[in-house]
């Protein structure tokens, strides 16, 4: 895998998810850029493997500003639910999540030498993220097509 682009494509084959930036809590974007619906609406902040750490922690952070970049944000109901279901200290509002996303990558990069702190307080925060499941309007999975998008009520923890 070379990129988040690679991974998200693998991943919407393998997991039939929709992939999107982590624009919603910015804080942890650098190490955890992705957010993933999966099939059954289940909403996941993507990927704590080691491999994927690496990955979008190498170069200084820039293959995970590149995917922050250019990769669609999430719709509003699963931006909301991952705010709404998200540890106290990441809910903070914001008015462009996208930019402090990619500024949070620059603000690590611009630390020499990288400030492993922040990178510890980054993953302690992923793991008090649940999992949230979206509540579709019908009984119906949600499908994993960029054509069609699913219809969105309301949030439950998973």
């Amino acid at each position: 895998m070379r990129d988040a682009f690679d991974f998200a494509r693998i991943a919407e084959r393998y997991w039939q998810a929709r992939i999107y930036a982590n624009t919603v809590l910015p804080e942890l974007a650098p190490l955890y850029p992705m957010i993933a619906v999966d099939r059954r609406g289940v909403i996941h902040i993507q990927s704590n493997v080691a491999y994927m750490l690496r990955l979008f922690g190498g170069e200084e952070f820039r293959l995970a500003e590149a995917w922050l970049a250019e990769a669609p944000t999430a719709p509003d109901a699963v931006a909301e639910a991952l705010r709404e279901h998200a540890p106290v200290e990441l809910r903070r509002a914001t008015l462009s999540g996208a930019a402090e996303a990619l500024e949070e990558c620059r603000r690590l990069r611009a630390g020499a030498p990288l400030d492993e702190a922040r990178v510890m307080s980054m993953r302690g925060a992923f793991q008090k993220i649940p999992l949230i499941r979206l509540v579709t309007a019908s009984s119906e999975t949600l499908q994993a097509t960029p054509d069609s998008p699913p219809k969105l009520m309301s949030v439950e923890a998973a």
